[in-house]
């Protein structure tokens, strides 16, 4: 922050999208204070020009990426501590929605929460991939500050890990209900219901435990 001490604070004093800034909000709605989650909606509609740069610039895709590693005023690069932590994105999408869902304020989702939402989810039209079993899956991806095993160096970065996989299965449902909510962009309606039909269902081993990761 501006009057913070030191030179190189602690995780960089910054607005990590791995869960710290989304904690903060998911309670709000609850206690009727809904309208707080408006200061988030105004943050990312700032920050949206640099979100679709960084997609085109770091993945070459269009759309919009907000990096793990933000503050008030930019974004980041993908991550300093390990991990590069791609469905950090949809979290934050999660987030959004999640302040209409509470407020039902109809002209912030049209002209504000939607074009966000819509932004993300075109960046992981581009960035989704078939694997060899006709899935569609992220590369790279992580379970933020969750590592597989056995590996010498410390790094998280896998294929998708179920942590996108129930994010993204949501940013597309959210997006499906949109253009009903605002009679929009009708023709994106085959594509994401072709993403929610080929997005992996979690894994559950033998074992009958939810895997962190499609394999074990």
């Amino acid at each position: 922050g501006l009057w913070n001490e030191d030179p190189r604070p602690a995780w960089d004093s910054d607005f990590h999208l791995d869960l710290n800034l989304q904690m903060c909000y998911w309670g709000l709605g609850m206690v009727n204070l809904s309208e707080t989650g408006d200061s988030l909606v105004d943050w990312a509609w700032r920050l949206l020009p640099q979100a679709r740069h960084a997609a085109e610039d770091m993945c070459g895709l269009q759309g919009a990426l907000y990096t793990c590693v933000c503050d008030a005023e930019h974004l980041g690069n993908f991550d300093d501590l390990f991990m590069l932590a791609t469905g950090t994105n949809a979290w934050l999408a999660q987030s959004l929605w999640q302040v209409w869902e509470y407020k039902h304020d109809v002209v912030q989702l049209r002209e504000k929460i939607y074009p966000i939402v819509l932004a993300i989810g075109e960046f992981y039209e581009g960035f989704l991939r078939e694997d060899l079993q006709g899935q569609f899956v992220t590369a790279p991806s992580s379970s933020p500050e969750n590592m597989p095993s056995g590996r010498v160096i410390g790094t998280s970065l896998s294929a998708m890990s179920t942590f996108d996989i129930e994010l993204l299965r949501e940013l597309f449902a959210n997006l499906v209900t949109a253009l009903t909510l605002l009679d929009v962009d009708a023709g994106k309606r085959e594509l994401w219901m072709n993403i929610l039909h080929k997005l992996p269902m979690p894994t559950i081993n033998e074992g009958g435990r939810l895997l962190e990761w499609l394999d074990e």
